[in-house]
């Protein structure tokens, strides 16, 4: 094959993907004038991750484990690391996902555009029909909104899972198993550097779906089983290397998921019985789900009145009979009124592309419909949670692994990527020409009335969608702080759903309007119309499908993204600035204090991070213990404080909570400062926090986690350590054997030497002695060393750590060397040679191929 027939063959593809890059710059064109979107997650990162950015700039060492969140955790969820991981191929990364090419979120939104259409491709689409698909995938809402969040591992997920199905159907249909394996193992690859697990998890369930349907088809069907098992076992290697390539992301992920809040709790009361989870609580879990008529929204965007926005921003007046006192409050009341508790934006896949989705499963004779329906009700099922407990509840308790996921919204992420595939291979096969005879007729009408009827009959009777209330709307109690009447009260009820009902009505007649052009066009174009013969017809039929697409889902997301979206560069979102009280704190000396910022929505802002070591923080996945102490006390405390601040003097208000025994947690945890505010005097100075280490007086022994737990009601931490020698742990019972606390009232331990990682101690005492260290107790990867010589250590406090310490001067040293860290690197380096090496080997056997393949095809055509 000479250059320029390779040089024909690429131009097409050159083109759209240039097209994909000028599409994505000018949706997001204020990046390109230096301007940011806030981005609330990368915020929070910054925060998250700023001990440990600071640490490495001093050193150059990247700690594994950071005190700047939750007392501290492993930073493998925050900031995954893996220095061997793609090793030789993490350029394509760099590319795709890491800003080498595009700046966030330019990069994202090319990434759904790329992907997407290279899945098309696999099933051989058109490549300018592929285009439209591409588009309609990036501008699913759903992705555009995450962006705007800052959820940016979600988003890559949602990138690179269609080059993971792509990989799979293109070694499947065009049987190229050696090439198909490498490119199918360098996409799984990426996916999982991207590291989001409950997006690979979701991508791998549409992946298993669409096996499944193969092998029906062409094992039992076409009785062709051997080419479907040199497939399967292709991918099956490719995956296999894949995750070789990635096994640190792996190894130290599933082993922190056993002690954080996705993993078995030991608390009896809450894990046994029925409701036994090796995960999350189902309530939590499925607390984000999805109501069977909210499902609207995928074809009529505000159909559940869209985004958790605030009704006056939108309607100026709501009734002329409203009470003047109350016009305020309605105004201030939410648009949405959907299952969800609030939500930042609906999945919306388009009018168009739901009408065609819909056409496809009606008219196409191929197989790809019935698994590509079935990942679409599967997904269904799974996004409405606890509004169909009858399937998610067996799903919750006994599928593998999907318990470990909350925010089960996320699943309707698997019919966003199947739903324009079944679209766009119908759009495909009109462009090829369809037989347009009465059937064929008959099936686009119902397609028709299926969508673009259901929208026009919402308009026409919105009251089918419901009563436009969610269930705290008609509480009356909300509006106890007018004086108006039950009269007036239900006034203002009826305009709220007044003007809910006029958002759903204006969605519902703009996505017939869609539906009704482009089922138009669809139309003349079989019929051909005029305009859509000769040469360039099919070009204009294009040209105007994908411009209708872009319109129509373009200006949905520009509701939630927009140039007022944007903000300068140079920000406190970016560049976090102390305030006055951060300052004030800073002073102090001391290396490994905490702080309690109450002022902020302590447990869900890591804000704090960026200059202290805080006992709240920003992440998905805290510690178990961590939350379980948060849920039975911290809570409390933190409204006791957030009560009171203000209220009496800050040393009156830690004395009193002193008193009442409501500051042990606090104080073992070394919480030296209470931000109330941002100025000075808003800082409380906690004068009872134990420091760095301590020697207690007398330890408790108990027998389960519940009686541990328990026993921190009004317990001294200063002079009792609590440790459980249950059935759980043999090992702290054995450990505790024979020691008889001797308390030496002048033995001293105090901490020499802070790093993240890294923590020296030293010890004097007359006899042996029980320390408790104010550090988060995590045994897979932190080990203690006295005097050079390692020793064992227990948890105490059911959260901190604790140990004996032998009499006379000694040097304590705790390092954080996890060995699931070292032996990943290991298995990463060797894993990623070998993808290497198949990607270079299987890519020169098809180019040493071609030339041949090619003189075969001409010899043929001589014949």
């Amino acid at each position: 094959m000479n250059m320029a027939s390779i040089g024909k063959k690429l131009l097409p593809h050159i083109i759209i993907i240039i097209i994909f890059l000028i599409v994505s710059c000018a949706f997001f064109s204020p990046v390109l004038t230096g301007k940011m979107l806030p981005q609330n997650d990368i915020r929070q990162f910054n925060g998250s991750f700023q001990e440990v950015k600071a640490y490495q700039a001093q050193t150059g060492i990247r700690s594994l484990w950071t005190n700047s969140m939750f007392g501290g955790m492993p930073t493998y969820n925050i900031a995954p690391y893996s220095p061997n991981a793609m090793f030789g191929t993490s350029w394509v990364y760099g590319i795709l996902v890491g800003g080498a090419f595009l700046p966030n979120p330019l990069n994202a939104l090319f990434l759904y555009f790329f992907s997407f259409y290279f899945l098309l491709l696999a099933f051989r689409v058109n490549p300018w029909i592929a285009m439209v698909g591409a588009f309609a995938y990036g501008f699913s809402s759903f992705n555009i909104v995450i962006l705007d969040a800052g959820h940016m591992l979600q988003a890559y997920g949602l990138g690179l899972g269609p080059l993971v199905l792509a990989a799979a159907v293109f070694t499947v249909r065009f049987r190229k198993y050696f090439l198909g394996g490498a490119l199918f193992a360098l996409a799984l690859a990426l996916m999982q550097r991207a590291n989001h697990p409950q997006m690979l998890y979701y991508v791998m369930l549409v992946l298993g779906i669409y096996l499944i349907s193969e092998f029906i088809y062409l094992v039992i069907i076409e009785k062709q089983w051997l080419p479907y098992f040199k497939a399967v076992f292709a991918i099956g290697i490719g995956g296999l290397i894949s995750i070789g390539t990635n096994i640190t992301f792996q190894l130290t992920t599933l082993e922190y998921s056993k002690a954080s809040t996705r993993g078995k709790t030991e608390l009896v009361t809450k894990a046994k019985g029925a409701d036994a989870s090796s995960g999350l609580d189902i309530d939590y879990a499925l607390d984000w789900s999805y109501g069977q008529g909210e499902t609207f929204s995928l074809m009529i965007p505000d159909a559940r009145g869209g985004a958790a926005d605030a009704i006056g921003n939108k309607h100026h007046s709501i009734g002329s009979d409203i009470d003047p006192q109350l016009r305020d409050t309605v105004m201030q009341m939410d648009e949405y009124w959907g299952s969800q508790p609030f939500t930042s934006g609906p999945f919306y896949f388009g009018a168009i592309i739901c009408f065609l989705f819909m056409l496809g499963l009606i008219t196409l004779p191929s197989h790809n419909r019935w698994w590509i329906l079935a990942v679409t009700i599967f997904s269904f099922f799974l996004c409405w949670g606890k509004n169909f407990m009858v399937f998610n509840e067996l799903m919750f308790y006994h599928f593998p692994m999907y318990s470990k996921f909350r925010s089960v919204d996320f699943t309707l992420t698997m019919a966003s990527m199947v739903m324009p595939v079944l679209a766009i291979l119908m759009l495909n096969k009109i462009l090829d020409g369809v037989e347009w005879n009465k059937t064929t007729r008959k099936r686009f009408l119902i397609a028709f009335g299926l969508t673009g009827g259901i929208c026009l009959l919402f308009w026409l009777i919105p009251s089918l969608a419901g009563d436009f209330l969610k269930p705290n709307d008609a509480d009356k109690d909300a509006f106890k702080g007018a004086k108006a009447s039950p009269q007036a009260i239900d006034a203002v009820i009826g305009g709220l759903q007044e003007a809910r009902t006029e958002i759903l009505k204006a969605d519902a007649i703009r996505s017939f309007l869609f539906i009704l052009i482009a089922g138009g066009l669809i139309w003349l174009y079989n019929m051909k119309w005029e305009i859509f013969k000769g040469k360039n017809g099919k070009a204009i039929f294009i040209s105007i499908i994908a411009l209708l697409v872009l319109i129509d889902q373009w200006s949905v997301d520009r509701r939630y993204v927009n140039d007022k979206s944007f903000t300068a560069k140079r920000t406190k979102i970016e560049t976090e600035e102390p305030s006055e009280a951060d300052s004030y704190i800073m002073q102090d000396q001391d290396p490994d204090y905490r702080v309690m910022d109450v002022a902020k929505n302590t447990f869900n802002d890591a804000t704090a991070s960026y200059f202290h070591k805080s006992i709240g923080g920003y992440h998905g996945a805290k510690m178990k213990r961590f939350q379980e102490i948060t849920d039975r006390y911290l809570y409390g405390v933190l409204q006791i404080l957030k009560q009171n601040v203000g209220k009496m003097p800050g040393d009156q208000l830690v004395n009193a909570l002193q008193k009442t025994h409501k500051l042990g947690i606090l104080d073992m945890m070394d919480c030296k400062y209470i931000i109330a505010g941002e100025t000075q005097k808003d800082v409380i100075l906690n004068p009872y926090h134990l420091s760095h280490a301590w020697f207690v007086k007398g330890v408790k022994q108990v027998q389960d986690a519940d009686s541990e737990l328990g026993s921190l009601d009004g317990f001294n931490p200063a002079d009792t350590a609590i440790i459980d020698v249950g059935a759980n742990h043999p090992n702290f019972k054995t450990y505790m054997e024979g020691f008889q606390p001797k308390w030496d009232s002048t033995a001293t331990i105090k901490l020499d030497d802070y790093k993240p990682n890294d923590l020296t101690y030293s010890s004097k005492s007359a006899t042996e002695q029980f320390a408790v260290f104010s550090e988060v107790y995590y045994a897979d990867g932190w080990d203690v060393f006295v005097d050079g010589q390692k020793q064992s250590h227990v948890r105490v406090d059911y959260l901190m750590r604790g140990m004996r310490v032998p009499a006379g001067t000694h040097k304590i040293e705790f390092k954080f060397e996890p060995k699931s860290f070292e032996t990943g690197e290991k298995i990463s380096l060797a894993s990623s040679l070998i993808m290497l090496l198949g990607l270079v080997g299987s890519i020169s056997w098809e180019i040493w191929k071609s030339p041949k393949k090619e003189e075969e095809e001409e010899k043929e055509e001589e014949v």
